[in-house]
This record gives C-alpha cells, sequence and structure tokens, in this order.
C-alpha cells in the first residue's frame, strides 16, 4: 500500500557518501555508526539513506544520514545539514523479507508516478525505524 503525503524533516543531520562494491553495504552503515560515535553524537530520529546509484554487478552509491542533538562539529569527517526537509513524498513500508520487500517497494512506487503521468523526481530514501525490538523500512520517494 503507498502512503501518500509522507516526508522526512530532521534537525542538525549529519550524513556521509560511500561508494562500495553491491554486497557490501553493510560497511558503509559500520563505517558511518563509528565515525557518529567517536565524535561522541547524540542520536536522534531515525537513520536513513538514499541510494544515489546502483549496479548489482559493480559499485553503489549511497549516502547515509543521521540527525543528532547536537548541531554543527567542525573536522568531524562528515557533511552537516541544520534541516533536512523534503515533504509530500509517497511511500511504502517494508517489514519483512527486506531484498525481496524493497524491490516490490520500489516498483510501487515507480508505478504509481507513471500512473498518475508524473515521475519520480528523487533517490530512493529509505528511513530505518525501530519500535519494541521490530525493525522495518520506509522507503519513500518524491513523486512530481
Amino acid at each position: 500500500m503507498i502512503c501518500q503525503n509522507d516526508s522526512l524533516l530532521y534537525m542538525n543531520v549529519y550524513s556521509k557518501s560511500y561508494r562500495f562494491p553491491y554486497k557490501q553495504m553493510s560497511t558503509a552503515f559500520h563505517d558511518f555508526s563509528t565515525l557518529f560515535r567517536k565524535n561522541n553524537l547524540t542520536a536522534t530520529g531515525n537513520l536513513f539513506y538514499s541510494i544515489e546509484w546502483v549496479n548489482k554487478d559493480a559499485d553503489m552509491v549511497i549516502e547515509v544520514f543521521q540527525s543528532a542533538k547536537e548541531g554543527f562539529l567542525p573536522n568531524s569527517g562528515m557533511n552537516y545539514q541544520s534541516y533536512f526537509l523534503i515533504h509530500h513524498m509517497s511511500s511504502v513500508v517494508v517489514l519483512n523479507d527486506f531484498e525481496k520487500n524493497v524491490e516490490r517497494a520500489y516498483e510501487l512506487l515507480m508505478n504509481d508516478a507513471k500512473k498518475m503521468k508524473l515521475k519520480v523526481c528523487t533517490p530512493f530514501f529509505h528511513e530505518i525505524h525501530k519500535i519494541k525490538g521490530l525493525s522495518y523500512c520506509v522507503v519513500k520517494a518524491l513523486i512530481s
């Protein structure tokens, strides 16, 4: 099911881009988490990432984002934005079997855009939620 009028809205957002072999995606999350802790930042909100480019036979480029309690920290080794905001996004929740169902989420969002004679205008964003031991992902994109 597609949710219309979703958004991403965070303050004090740190991010970093990564390019790596397709099968080594966890390396980027580990590096980002280590860098975030090394800078003594306190996470607020959900971790999210965007897929900028992917070739399953070679490399992919993603950008990982996390909001923090702390404001700008020079020399952190990460990019900083005081606000990160994208309104009017469409989204699909992915509960389990991530690899298979995330592909289905992309397909649903692209088909929805095509049906409305619109285009997907942003990379696909993946917002990771953790509630009482349950983890799930919300895939979001701006369709316009």
